[in-house]
């Protein structure tokens, strides 16, 4: 280690892992493979292809404020260019040649001071370092519906859309109404014959300002790259603002309330879909939902809103507890992710066989967020309380990136092999944030995908990012054991 430099295993080439990539090449070290169990990079941008699917916060604040891009189409950027954009990201920064696809990592155990790796196949392989970044958008959650798998045809998850299955005339039925659910619903509006949207939980529905960018104003941002800069500032502090909604009883959380119910209202003609979408719990309690078509495409006459659950799914159709059949031939199941946990997707297993998946049980104590006491030389990207709900995810990103880069600097630099986290300083960091949350409406009674079965948050950020940042500007080496 004192005379080369660690061999670093990232897994995942979405914004994560390219991310931490380019701040290991900035820092020098270029010792490092890029771990995909897909055939490319892009992570879940390059795999979530359904209509409409977009970001929903601006295109030129969900990027790396490092490497703005001035092409953007749109002010919310479809999924297609998003993925062309870490692309972009990867050719620049020369990872291609550091990416070793198709390559899905299923166990880590560390052996003789290394992270043994092996994928599916059961190949085997070696690192100093591991960095999983596997990002939250990663395991696709199906609904647990009596009878689903009786329903004879044709049945696919919004994350695996069917792309050869023709939706132009077809009885199609969505099941979910969260932030995919609103971007294929109008879409599929416009092709089917007729679409049963099945709405369990109602959201919050602010408008997206969206419009194309002018080839005027794109060969402006290409002219003049600081205009650039200072629009990422301009948004980056307008949502930045929009935290204090998440704190309970707060005067923002009061205003932004009445401003989008009273957008809702406003959108919304008829008396019986107007009651049926007003949330009834808080604003922030569930994910912030950003659309301007979802309100209208409801109001479409080939569209019915059922509020009902569903008791059962059969051969051509769903029953709701009510006893209404609602007949289809096509069931799309929006239903979002699992709330990410690496120790669930990944068996990893430290010094003297202990496991992550124990350790962690139901509470996870991390290094400010970033690695795991008892697991050296062991750092995640986007692991517990890293996920916002006001903001872009690459400004955590970023964050993390470079503090982890910095820590593998300071292992370098110190002549140890070994760096694992100290106990009570990440013990500290948990009390503080399940403190925190419990101040915001974060820690209310609603049904989010962000909490677990007993209604816990192990997924969300309990602050602004600017403190975020701040917990992430520099590595203190006492809080670390160097061996």
């Amino acid at each position: 280690m004192q005379k080369a430099k660690p061999q670093i295993a990232i897994l995942g080439a979405g914004f994560s892992g390219i991310g931490v990539a380019i701040e290991l090449k900035k820092a020098g070290i270029d010792s490092f493979t890029i771990y995909e169990k897909g055939d490319g990079v892009g992570g879940c941008w390059r795999y979530t292809t359904y209509p409409g699917v977009a970001c929903d916060v601006p295109s030129h604040l969900y990027c790396f404020s490092y490497e703005p891009n001035p092409n953007w189409s749109r002010v919310y950027s479809p999924g297609h260019e998003i993925r062309a954009y870490i692309e972009a990201c990867a050719e620049k920064y020369d990872l291609m040649r550091h990416l070793q696809p198709n390559v899905e990592i299923a166990t880590i155990k560390f052996i003789d001071k290394k992270w043994q790796m092996r994928d599916k196949k059961g190949n085997l392989y070696v690192a100093d370092i591991v960095i999983p970044a596997l990002g939250p958008l990663h395991t696709p959650k199906y609904p647990d519906i009596k009878g689903i798998s009786d329903f004879a045809g044709v049945s696919f998850h919004s994350a695996r859309w069917n792309h050869s299955h023709d939706l132009q005339g077809k009885r199609v039925a969505v099941i979910g109404n969260g932030s995919s659910g609103v971007q294929i619903i109008p879409e599929v509006a416009k092709v089917a014959d007729h679409v049963t949207v099945f709405s369990r939980t109602p959201g919050w529905v602010m408008p997206r300002r969206d419009r194309a960018y002018t080839e005027e104003e794109k060969s402006r941002f290409r002219r003049f790259p600081i205009l650039m800069r200072f629009l990422y500032e301009l948004l980056f502090w307008d949502w930045e603002s929009r935290y204090g909604y998440l704190k309970k009883n707060s005067w923002r959380n009061s205003y932004y309330s009445k401003k989008i119910l009273s957008y809702m209202q406003a959108s919304i003609k008829s008396p019986e879909i107007r009651d049926a979408i007003i949330p009834d719990y808080s604003l922030g309690c569930k994910r912030l939902i950003v659309s301007s078509d979802y309100l209208p495409a409801l109001q479409r006459p080939n569209v019915t809103l059922v509020t009902q659950s569903i008791d059962h799914v059969c051969q051509d159709g769903a029953v709701t507890n009510d006893s209404v059949k609602h007949n289809f031939d096509t069931l799309i199941l929006a239903t979002g992710y699992k709330a990410f946990d690496i120790s669930k997707v990944i068996d990893i297993v430290g010094p003297e066989g202990v496991e992550l998946k124990k350790v962690w049980g139901t509470r996870y104590v991390t290094h400010r967020t970033t690695a795991i006491p008892g697991f050296p030389n062991l750092f995640i990207m986007l692991g517990p309380n890293t996920g916002l709900g006001y903001s872009s995810m690459t400004v955590v990103i970023e964050a993390q990136a470079k503090y982890i880069a910095r820590c593998i600097e300071e292992l370098i630099r110190s002549g140890a092999n070994i760096m694992m986290p100290r106990q009570e300083p990440a013990e500290k960091l948990y009390r503080y944030i399940q403190d925190s949350l419990g101040k915001t409406v974060l820690s209310e009674s609603c049904r989010a995908w962000y909490k677990d079965e007993n209604g816990k948050v192990h997924s969300i950020w309990p602050n602004r990012t600017l403190e975020y940042r701040r917990l992430l500007k520099k590595p203190k080496l006492d809080e670390f054991e160097l061996k």
